[in-house]
């Protein structure tokens, strides 16, 4: 439980600080870690992509599943938006 915890407190964090309050024209460390979260949002989507019966149930692999896939998509997004802007503007 604890670790649970833990991980939802940091992607909190990492939401609010690179996704929330990100800004055009932002420091590398920015986009390294939006990069991050949307290599391991998008490779845990993956893993657990396939049925796991007796490792979880398929409720729980479902709704982690949708999770990890929109967190995925939120940070990827991210990244091109202060990408592609900053490099187009």
């Amino acid at each position: 439980m604890a670790v649970v915890l833990c991980l939802s407190i940091r992607f909190l964090n990492l939401f609010l600080k690179h996704v929330v309050d990100a800004q055009i024209g932002s420091d590398i460390s920015e986009a390294i870690s939006l990069a991050i979260a949307t290599v391991v949002c998008f490779s845990v989507t993956a893993r657990i992509f396939r049925s796991m019966p007796d490792r979880m149930g398929d409720w729980e692999r479902e709704w982690c599943r949708d999770l990890y896939a929109a967190g995925g998509a939120l940070f990827g997004m991210t990244l091109v938006w202060l990408k592609f802007t900053a490099a187009s503007g």
